[in-house]
C-alpha cells in the first residue's frame, strides 16, 4: 500500500473485491417527536413523507380510550431541511377503544390517508379542505360491501395519482384470514367521491395468507403482500390495470423468494416504483436465523411484463435476528431497507436499536450494492429504527417506535443527498484500517482496487 499526500487521494489499497461493504455512516438532520407524546404511543410505527410534509402514525395513542390512536403532521420550514414543526394532530372522527388509528399512513401532494384497521376504516384528509391550509376530513373510506369482524381493513394504505389502495389482511372471502386489498379512485361515483373500483383476491388464496398486510401503488400496477402464504413463507401479488380486459385490474404475477422456507415472512413489506418492486422478507435465513433479506424484481427482467428477480439484498454486516426487510422503500435509483433487530454493539444498551441500509445500482453494471448504513444518533435498546421508511426528493424518514430515550417513539430525518456516494460502495472499518484515518474508500468496479479519499 502506498500513502500519498493528504490532499486528494490518500492511498490505493488492494483487497479482494468481495470485501467491499458499507460503513455505518449517519446523515441525520432532525428528530421528530409529538408534542403530547406518552410512553407506549407507538409513534413512528408508520410514516410517510412528501414535499415539505411528513405524517407519522401513533396507533397506540390512548386519548379518549385505550389504543384509539392518532397521526401527526409535521411541516418543514421553507429552505430548512433540518427544521420541522408539528402543525396538525389527526384523530378519528368516530374513534373507539382499540381502533389503532394511525397504524398505516400515506402522504401524496395535498392528501393524507390514515388507516385504522381495528375500525375497518381509512380516513382521507385534504389540505385546504375546510379553509386555507386546513387539513380537513375529505372522506371516511370503507369497502362497498359490509366487511366482517376483524377484516383489518386499513392495516396498510398507499396513495398514487388518483388511486388509493387499502389492505384488509383478515378478509375471509377465500378462507379465514386469506386477506384482500381494495382499490379506490378519486372521481369514481362522482367528483372527489373516492369510490371502489376493484377488490384484489389471490388466485390461489388459502387460509392464513394475510393478503393485504402490505400494499404499494405505482402507475398501472399494485403490489400486495401476503406474508402468511404457504406456512408463513410469504408471497407478494402484482395486480395490473388492463389485465384480463380494458380497465380491469387483474392478477399479473405472484412473487416468491427463490430461497423459501417457513416463517420467512416474505411480503411483510412491499414498495414499488415504475418497473421495480422491492419485497421485504424479515425472517429470511440467508445471513443467519431471522437475519432477513429483501428481493428486487424488475418488470422486464426476463421478458416484457415478466417481473423477474433482479437482486437479493442483504446487509453487509447482517446477522441473526436483525429482521432486515421489516420495512422497504424503492425508487429507480435508491433502495432503503429497515433492520429493526440490528444491534450497534454487544452492549445490552444497544440491543435492537435498529438500522436502515441504503442500496444503489452500480453505475457500470447496474448491480445493486450497499452504499450506507444509517443509525440514530441517540439509538438505544429496543429503539427499532427502520420500523417504517419513506423518502421524497433527497430526504428520508425512518420510524423508531420506542426506546428508553423516547418512550413514546420518534422519527429520524436524514439528508440522503449527502449520504449516498457515487460511484460504488464504502468499506467496513476493518478494511478502512488499511488506509489513513478519517477517509472513505471507494471500489473501482470489478478490480478490487480501492481509492481512499477524504
Amino acid at each position: 500500500m502506498k500513502a500519498l499526500p493528504l490532499s486528494g487521494i490518500l492511498a490505493i489499497c488492494f483487497v479482494p473485491a468481495a470485501a467491499v461493504v458499507a460503513l455505518p455512516d449517519t446523515f441525520e438532520i432532525a428528530k421528530l417527536v409529538p408534542n403530547d407524546g406518552e410512553e407506549g404511543d407507538d409513534f413512528g410505527s408508520s410514516a410517510s413523507l412528501w414535499g415539505n410534509f411528513a405524517i407519522v402514525g401513533a396507533p397506540q395513542k390512548s386519548e379518549g380510550g385505550t389504543y384509539v390512536g392518532a397521526a401527526y403532521l409535521f411541516r418543514r420550514d421553507e429552505g430548512r431541511a433540518d427544521s420541522w414543526q408539528q402543525v396538525r394532530k389527526f384523530t378519528s372522527p368516530d374513534g373507539q377503544t382499540d381502533d389503532r388509528f394511525g397504524w398505516s399512513v400515506s402522504l401524496l401532494g395535498d392528501l393524507a390517508l390514515v388507516g385504522a384497521h381495528r375500525a375497518d376504516a381509512a380516513y382521507l384528509y385534504g389540505r385546504n379542505h375546510g379553509g386555507p391550509d386546513n387539513w380537513g376530513l375529505v372522506k371516511t373510506i370503507r369497502p362497498a360491501e359490509v366487511v366482517g369482524a376483524d377484516d383489518h381493513f386499513g392495516i396498510s394504505v398507499s396513495l398514487a395519482g388518483d388511486l388509493a389502495i387499502v389492505g384488509a389482511s383478515g378478509d375471509d372471502d377465500r378462507g379465514f384470514d386469506a386477506g384482500a386489498a381494495y382499490l379506490f379512485r378519486r372521481d369514481e361515483g362522482g367528483p372527489e367521491n373516492w369510490g371502489q373500483v376493484a377488490k384484489f383476491l389471490a388466485a390461489d388464496a388459502s387460509t392464513g395468507d394475510y393478503l393485504g398486510y402490505s400494499v404499494s401503488l405505482s402507475g398501472d400496477y399494485a403490489v400486495v403482500g401476503a406474508r402468511g402464504d404457504d406456512n408463513l413463507r410469504g408471497a407478494a401479488y402484482v395486480f395490473g390495470r388492463n389485465v384480463g380486459g380494458p380497465e380491469n385490474w387483474g392478477q399479473a404475477k405472484k412473487l416468491t423468494s427463490p430461497n423459501r422456507s417457513s416463517l420467512d415472512g416474505f411480503g411483510r413489506s412491499v414498495s414499488s416504483a415504475g418497473d421495480l418492486i422491492l419485497v421485504g422478507s424479515h425472517n429470511d435465513d440467508t445471513v443467519g436465523q431471522f437475519g432477513g433479506a429483501a428481493y428486487l424484481y424488475d418488470r422486464n427482467r426476463v421478458r416484457p411484463d415478466s417481473w423477474g428477480l433482479s437482486a437479493q439484498l442483504t446487509a453487509a454486516d447482517g446477522g441473526e435476528f436483525n429482521n432486515f426487510g421489516w420495512s422497504t422503500f424503492i425508487t429507480n435509483e435508491l433502495a432503503m431497507v429497515g433492520a429493526i433487530g440490528f444491534s450497534e454493539s454487544d452492549d445490552d444498551a444497544d440491543l435492537r436499536s435498529g438500522a436502515v441500509y441504503l442500496f444503489k445500482p452500480d453505475e457500470f453494471d447496474g448491480k445493486w450494492i450497499q452504499t450506507n448504513k444509517l443509525i440514530a444518533s441517540d439509538g438505544a435498546r429496543f429503539g427499532n429504527l427502520g420500523l417504517s421508511a419513506s423518502y421524497n426528493d433527497g430526504i428520508a424518514i425512518f420510524g423508531a417506535n420506542s426506546n428508553a430515550i423516547n418512550p413514546s417513539g420518534a422519527v429520524y430525518i436524514y439528508d440522503l443527498t449527502a449520504a449516498v456516494p457515487e460511484p460504488t460502495a464504502i468499506l467496513t472499518a476493518t478494511i478502512s484500517l488499511l488506509c489513513s484515518a478519517s477517509v472513505r474508500c471507494f471500489a473501482s468496479n470489478g478490480t478490487g482496487i480501492l481509492h481512499c479519499m477524504r
